[in-house]
């Protein structure tokens, strides 16, 4: 996995919670 780095913390914060959530809604049944 790539380390994605970047400017800002709010981009940071909304791209790890869009990817926490996208990997929630693949192992929900």
């Amino acid at each position: 996995m790539k380390l994605i780095i970047l400017e800002h913390y709010s981009q940071a914060s909304e791209w790890a919670a869009k990817y926490i959530r996208n990997r929630i809604i693949q192992f929900n049944p």
